[in-house]
């Protein structure tokens, strides 16, 4: 087919074509390398500045969040104190509270024994109008009911009636047969 020189010269073109090949891939990588290695410093010095700016950002943010701090802190220091103050308050009042109960049972055993004092001053008043009402003499007496006695005398006083004599014999009327001006004189209750 062919013959040996045609084989030297297809083999040397294929050589010649494949370092060509390789020359121009050398080149490119070269290049590229060159091309990447100052793309790679413009890549760096823009993430810098991206950094910096990051850096900027948290350092303000960083003294946002100190300034809250330090205000939130002012107010706890506030409600600490407001806290302690109300509860000197509390213990005030829960102080004067006692005394003030003690004042009350002070007071309500008074009322007792006073409203005891009245209970018996009233049942001896009751007693001493009733013992003064005996014997009591008067020309008539007449009940709610319209019933009618003529010189009567007052013979005794209960707590639920009133004992007498008269022109016609003797009677014992109740309280309730009796107007109100006898209740209020006997004492009795209405």
């Amino acid at each position: 087919m062919l013959g040996s020189d045609n084989e030297a010269g297809v083999f040397g073109i294929l050589f010649g074509i494949v370092m060509l090949v390789l020359f121009t891939v050398a080149m490119g990588v070269m290049a590229d390398k060159r091309m990447g290695f100052s793309s790679r410093k413009t890549d760096l010095i823009q993430d810098i500045a991206y950094q910096a700016e990051q850096i900027a950002d948290l350092e303000d943010r960083k003294e946002l969040l100190e300034q809250r701090y330090t205000d939130q802190r002012k107010q706890v220091e506030s409600y600490d104190s407001t806290q302690a103050r109300l509860l000197k308050e509390v213990q005030l009042n829960q102080e004067i509270i006692a005394e003030k109960r003690t004042v009350i049972s002070g007071l309500m055993a008074g009322i007792s024994k006073l409203e005891s004092e009245i209970a018996q001053y009233r049942k001896n008043y009751q007693l001493a109008v009733w013992n003064q009402a005996i014997g009591e003499a008067m020309p008539r007496l007449e009940t709610i009911g319209g019933k009618k006695y003529a010189d009567v005398v007052i013979k005794k006083v209960t707590a639920h009636h009133l004992e007498i004599t008269h022109k016609d014999g003797m009677s014992r009327i109740p309280r309730a047969q009796l107007g109100p001006s006898w209740r209020e004189r006997f004492q009795w209750p209405k």
